[in-house]
């Protein structure tokens, strides 16, 4: 199990991997289990770490049938992370200082 923490000074919302296999990831993101493609995660991962270094971008990660189940969005250090549960959808802002273990936590990219 792996945990993705986004986080500001009220709250911590936990994206967890529960398994994992070539193919596909099996989330649980906000209480909802999500089924994503591997290359849509790395897509995510990549968008990430270009929006961190530039402090403005978006990075959205998609389930396996296209639907967006995380969006994080940085705009002049602040940064808006919007869970998209089958249930609705719940948003946190926080900055850009609390989004550096978040970043650390889904891999380093190149």
């Amino acid at each position: 199990m792996h945990i993705i923490e986004f986080e500001n000074a009220d709250t911590t919302e936990r994206v967890v991997i529960l398994e994992a296999n070539r193919e596909t990831l099996i989330l649980s993101i906000h209480h909802s289990i999500e089924m994503v493609p591997i290359e849509s995660y790395l897509i995510f991962g990549q968008d990430l770490m270009l929006a961190y270094e530039r402090l403005e971008g978006k990075a959205r990660l998609e389930n396996r049938t296209g639907q967006t189940v995380l969006d994080v969005t940085l705009r002049r250090g602040k940064v808006l992370v919007t869970f998209f549960p089958g249930d609705g959808q719940k948003s946190m802002e926080t900055d850009q200082s609390y989004l550096t273990t978040a970043v650390r936590q889904v891999g380093l990219w190149e």
